[in-house]
């Protein structure tokens, strides 16, 4: 019976061109002693979830009786290539591929592979290496299939014959197709990348076996078609606020709106751009928008950073809907954390090396002082010196433009490191001055010591396009209330509306109530938000074992700490939840639409639902004043002219200000003591709005 190879995505693509291509080959070159077997090739995928998303070409096959070939590789603990035998039963391919000429291909000092966008390099068999960990997480997360086959990660340069590949390649071990191969180079490669399994079970005859899908009976990939067409099934079902978001970063919208060609031009004036304003004036979005549209429309490579994984993880999910790519083209936008783009910043120029860190917690207390030291090495080394150094660690660097979200909060050391690397004119920074939670006083981007003189156009928002008219007044309430002056938002009046429920408890009942009011409005459960304090945060440890990739057996046992919101178990059954400070969750967004996200308070600055419920709003509250510290402030600001018990005071409100504007239509606080000072504080802002604050304690 003769193998079936079918083939599955976008048509009329280079991608679906390179399946056909492989698809012949299977048909043509697979051994005729093969026997009920089944190869699903799957082009321009989407791993909806993942961090990195776009894959060009997956290959699953599965074979009812395989087939020997002999093949010259080094067998594991071994250090001489010979011939061996090698029984495949099946695999699993995740293929990158690359049009490049051979004068646009080069390696690093490490042997990747590198290839030319605009004079610029970007790391291929990095790319590719984060690609097979990204399907490897995504086929684990499905839940129709739970496991992950071993997957052989490969580079396809179509547009290189085999002679110049061998001849650029030249001793490496590699994972490189060129233009046109027979299955044997194919398979050559899935035993350099993940060595065979030896075996002397038939007959005393030694023999290796290649078998990726230990866990799959048969060839029914059904479940694997299921999982890859996520992306469209999730699309097609979310709520009209996330739906909003993704369309306007539509490419046919982005054309009509000229952001970037705005601030092309400001920054070809050498204007610094900055986006100001208040939480909900919209500065996020407006970043998302530029990077979206220099992008898009003009082919540049821009990277977001800003502070938490749970805001990551949504801005990524946006992207992800709206098609924008981030793969190694010449156009992405990628987003990340600051601390994750620092560090690895740091440690690829050797300022330190993790190795020789005994724990996080140390790196992190000489964070500030290793960033100092990245800049007095950049000003001390050669000029042709640290061009070499930039280019080796090109995959941090490699950006046209860096867009920084909640710059407000940023350190002196880190301004100055990425004004050293990018120089002002390739950075775009959104900031709202009134929402730190680093430190007491804002990050000075505009004249700090080492740049006075830094030219600069900035907008001032001050009208909210998050939360409906009631909600405004509420939040302006609650600054006058606890001695916030200056605070002053301006309500859309077109978006009218706005609830506010205050009370002692969150219960089912009530769940079923505002649940079903958010889905009346098109919203589904991902709009509908729960913002926790630590107490409803159950912390503790465990211990895994880390299986190596490829073949062998080894396992690495690491204990690591673990954490889990008491609502999941407090609703089990009941209500579904994405549980955002679950630690093995919160670097991937919700796959589902029909979950609601649980995030914690500390991590919930720039998101925003239809309906946020702030659960034990006091707790936080008392935290918060708990672990305050002053700083220590070298300059005289407005705040040295503050108590002690001031400072404080308006740093907890501020704080608190950033929960109460994550709603769009609803707001739910939960109050655990209704005698606190908060809370006869918080009843005063109720009395002065009633006619839209229920108070139900």
């Amino acid at each position: 019976m003769p193998i079936e190879v079918k083939i599955i995505g976008h048509k009329d693509t280079p991608e679906y061109e390179a399946g056909l291509q492989l698809k012949k080959l299977f048909e043509e070159q697979t051994p005729q002693t093969t026997e009920s077997g089944s190869i699903l090739i799957a082009t321009n995928i989407t791993l909806f979830g993942q961090e990195v998303k776009d894959i060009d070409i997956i290959v699953l096959g599965k074979f009812g009786k395989g087939f020997f070939k002999k093949l010259k590789f080094r067998p594991k603990n071994e250090d001489d290539f010979k011939f061996n035998n090698v029984y495949f039963n099946s695999f699993c391919l995740v293929i990158e591929l690359k049009s490049h000429l051979k004068e646009d291909v080069g390696f690093n000092n490490l042997s990747h592979l590198l290839v030319s966008y605009n004079d610029k390099f970007h790391d291929v068999t990095y790319q590719s290496e984060k690609q097979k960990y990204s399907l490897l997480r995504f086929f684990k997360n499905f839940d129709e299939i739970g496991y992950s086959p071993y997957i052989v990660n490969l580079i396809w340069l179509n547009k290189i014959n085999s002679g110049d590949l061998i001849n650029l390649a030249g001793s490496r071990e590699h994972n490189y197709l060129p233009s046109e191969f027979k299955i044997d180079w194919l398979l050559q490669l899935l035993c350099v990348q993940n060595k065979p399994y030896h075996s002397t079970k038939n007959e005393g005859k030694e023999y290796y076996t290649f078998n990726a899908h230990k866990n799959l009976s048969g060839g029914d990939f059904s479940n694997f078609e299921k999982a890859f067409n996520l992306f469209t099934e999730v699309k097609s079902k979310v709520g009209n606020i996330t739906r909003q978001h993704f369309e306007r970063l539509n490419k046919k919208i982005l054309r009509g709106q000229n952001y970037a060609d705005a601030i092309l031009n400001r920054q070809e004036n050498g204007k610094f751009v900055i986006f100001s304003g208040r939480a909900g004036t919209g500065k996020t979005v407006k970043l998302l928008t530029v990077a979206s549209d220099l992008c898009v429309n003009h082919g540049y490579r821009c990277l977001i950073l800003t502070f938490n994984f749970a805001l990551v993880a949504d801005l990524r999910r946006t992207l992800t809907l709206a098609g924008i790519p981030d793969s190694a083209g010449e156009e992405s936008v990628r987003i990340t954390t600051l601390y994750k783009f620092f560090i690895d910043l740091l440690e690829g120029f050797e300022i330190f090396k993790k190795a020789d860190l005994p724990d996080d917690q140390e790196l992190f207390n000489n964070y500030p002082k290793y960033c100092k030291s990245l800049v007095e090495y950049i000003e001390q080394k050669q000029q042709a010196g640290l061009e070499l150094e930039m280019k080796e660690n090109q995959q941090s660097l490699y950006w046209d433009y860096v867009l920084i979200d909640e710059a407000q909060d940023w350190l002196n050391e880190e301004i100055e490191l990425l004004y050293k690397i990018f120089g002002h004119s390739k950075i775009i920074i959104a900031r709202a001055p009134d929402q730190m939670v680093r430190s007491g006083s804002s990050a000075k981007w505009i004249r700090p010591k080492w740049k006075p003189n830094i030219d600069y156009v900035q907008t001032n928002e001050k009208k909210s396009y998050r939360q409906k008219v009631n909600l405004v007044k509420f939040v302006n309430s609650f600054a006058e209330k606890f001695n916030l002056p200056g605070w002053e938002l301006e309500p859309n009046e077109e978006f009218v509306g706005g609830r506010v429920i205050i009370t002692s408890q969150y219960n089912y009942e009530l769940h079923q109530i505002e649940y079903e009011r958010c889905k009346e409005n098109g919203n589904r459960a991902y709009e509908m938000m729960f913002i926790v304090p630590n107490s409803l945060i159950i912390k503790g440890h465990k211990t895994i074992n880390i299986k190596s990739e490829g073949f062998d057996d080894d396992v690495i046992t690491k204990t690591i700490k673990t954490s889990y919101c008491k609502l999941v178990d407090d609703f089990a059954g009941k209500i579904d939840f994405w549980d955002g400070t679950n630690k093995e969750l919160r670097r991937e967004y919700p796959v589902k639409v029909d979950q609601h996200r649980i995030i914690g308070y500390e991590a919930c600055r720039g998101l925003e639902g239809w309906t946020v419920v702030c659960m034990d709003l006091d707790d936080f509250i008392n935290f918060k004043t708990k672990y305050f510290k002053e700083e220590e402030e070298k300059e005289q600001t407005t705040l040295a002219l503050e108590t002690y018990d001031e400072k404080r005071e308006k740093y907890i409100n501020l704080w608190a200000l950033i929960p109460l504007t994550r709603a769009i239509d609803t707001l739910i606080i939960t109050i655990k003591d209704k005698n606190s000072p908060f809370a006869k504080r918080l009843y005063e802002v109720y009395r002065a709005n009633s006619d839209f604050v229920e108070w139900n304690i």
